[in-house]
Parts: C-alpha cells; structure tokens; sequence
C-alpha cells in the first residue's frame, strides 16, 4: 500500500501534541498549560481515523477484514504493559502489584496510564470485524454517534445539567466512532483543492471553537481547562487535519519518514523519557526557565526518536519486539 507522506508527516506533529499533553507544566500559566493541552487534543482522535483509513484500505482491496492490524496491536499492547509494569509498580499505579491479576481496568487500559490507546484500538478493530462479518456494519453509525454523545457528556458537558460523570470509560470507546469514519473515508476519494480548503477551515475553526468550550465551561462552572479532552471542536479539528494530511501535497522527506517508522515507538515509550527529563531538570534545573518548559515536548521527542534509532540499530530483534513488528523480519 501506498503511504502518504503528508499523514505520515501528521503522524509524527501528532507524538508531539501527545507529548505536550503529558508534559508538566508546573511553573507556566493555568491559561498557557491548558490551552497548550487543548490544542493538541485532536491527536488521539487523528490517530483513530488514520488506523480506521488503513484498515479501509485494505478491505476495499480485497473485500475482507484483514486481522493483522489486530495481531500487531494486541502484540504491542501486551508488550508494552510488561515494559510500565515495574514503572506503574514502583510508582504504585493500580494500588500495587498483588492487584494486576484482578484488576479489570488494568486488562482494559494496561499497566500505565497511557496504554489505554492500545487497548481501545484493540476494542475498535474488533466491533468493526465483527459488525462488517455480521452484515450490519450501517448499524456503527447509530452507535458512533451515541458514543461521541456519551464522551462530549462525560467529560465536560455533563456541567450544564449539574451532574457528575468519569470520562475513562467514554474516552475507551471514542476508538470505534473514529475508526468507523476512517474507515468509510478511506473509500472516497479525498484528495482535491476543494477538501484541503475544507481541513484547513474545520481545523481553524475546531481548535477556536475548543477553545470558546473550554472558557464557558471554566467561567460559568469553574471547570478546570486541563480537565477539558474531548469537546465538539476536538471532534471537528481532528477531521480537519486528517483532511489537511491527506491533501497536502509532499513527497517523502526525513520527517514523514520518522512519522512513518516512529510515531507508535514515541507514543509508546514517550513517558520513559519524560521521567529522565524530569529527573534531569529536577537535580540540575530546579527553576527551570519558561523557554525550557516550553521546548521540554520537542526535546522529549528528538531524544525519544533518537533511542528508537539507537535501538533500531544496535538491536533490531529487540526493536521489532518492543515495536510489535514480527520476529521473523528480517
């Protein structure tokens, strides 16, 4: 299959905003964290759609749900969690070691917080085979949007009926209506000056409309910024750059390359480096400057690309194990 330099290109802006998300902005601005972490919202979701795209692909090709997207990331969810599980134990995540084997939310979100991805994406690839299997795919839309309801309510929107709600569960099931809509679009042809007007116009006006959300909410119900992950501008900023990505018009360069081979390593073992940094900046740069603070995601991903390189080629058998590629590459 052919790739695409510009999603590919994406894929790699992507790591960066997941990066951003995960960043501590301890010293900066309530303002300037939070809206930094909006802005950056639309990755996961992008991610979702792109995974959707490509498993259309394939299928559109050959009329038939093809598993192995499964098997690589059930291999990667698997292996990832064994990787965290003496980070989430030493750090004391999920109550302790002796509560793993029984912890049902360990088994859906593995052993850190940020394999939950994972383990959606596992969930979204297995409600898509099974509904195409079953002739009842038209069904998805019905429930991918009830789903997007439920998600936009538990996160933020439950605020104007006063109620309460955990946006874990929700956040879970967001992989099924994103994987869904890559999927059909991955059968239209997408590709014109018309479209990339349209991504770039839903893009702009997604990531304003997150932000006009996200001050109503913290001005009428002092509902935190940083709180705020899934509102409707996430919803419409994440097709725009989808769109944009599809459309941009690049050839293969060294960003879109590492976009390509890198983006699932970053977003995989990101946190890792995070703590060296964090270690780092708290034994020599306690007060650490804005600039720095500010530049941390970026740094955070150069070094994270360049251990994937280091890995990559020192050890390639245990860079296709930890990547979840086969073992039998060669």
């Amino acid at each position: 299959m052919n790739r695409n330099s510009g999603v590919d290109l994406m894929r790699l802006i992507g790591a960066l905003c997941i990066i951003t998300i995960h960043t501590d902005y301890d010293t900066l601005s309530l303002g300037v964290s939070g809206h930094l972490k909006l802005a950056s919202r639309w990755a996961v979701p992008f991610y979702f759609l792109v995974s959707g795209f490509y498993i259309g692909k394939k299928y559109w090709q050959k009329q038939e749900m093809q598993l192995s997207s499964l098997h690589k990331t059930i291999s990667l969810y698997l292996i990832a969690s064994l990787v965290f599980l003496p980070i989430a134990y030493i750090k004391n995540i999920h109550f302790g070691i002796g509560h793993f084997t029984s912890n049902v939310e360990m088994f859906l979100y593995g052993s850190y917080w940020h394999l939950w991805f994972l383990g959606s994406l596992i969930l979204g690839i297995l409600t898509l085979w099974y509904f195409i299997s079953a002739g009842h795919l038209k069904k998805l839309y019905l429930i991918s949007v009830l789903i997007l309801l439920y998600a936009l309510y538990s996160n933020s929107y439950f605020n104007l009926v006063k109620g309460n709600s955990s946006f874990e569960f929700p956040r879970f099931l967001l992989s099924i209506p994103f994987l869904f809509a890559g999927f059909n679009l991955s059968n239209q042809n997408l590709k014109s000056a018309r479209n990339m007007k349209v991504g770039i116009v839903m893009t702009i006006f997604g990531l304003c409309l997150q932000i006009l959300e996200s001050i109503f909410f913290q001005n009428e119900y002092g509902y935190s910024i940083l709180n705020q992950q899934f509102l409707f501008g996430t919803i419409l900023s994440a097709f725009g750059v989808f769109l944009l990505a599809l459309n941009i018009d690049l050839k293969s360069n060294m960003l879109s390359n590492y976009g390509e081979k890198y983006s699932l390593f970053i977003y995989l073992y990101h946190p890792i480096t995070i703590m060296f940094q964090n270690y780092v900046l708290l034994k020599f740069y306690p007060n650490s400057p804005t600039i720095i603070l500010l530049l941390f995601p970026f740094i955070t991903l150069v070094i994270t690309i360049m251990a994937a390189i280091c890995i990559e080629k020192w050890s390639p058998k245990i860079y296709r194990i930890i990547n979840g590629s086969s073992l039998r590459q060669s």
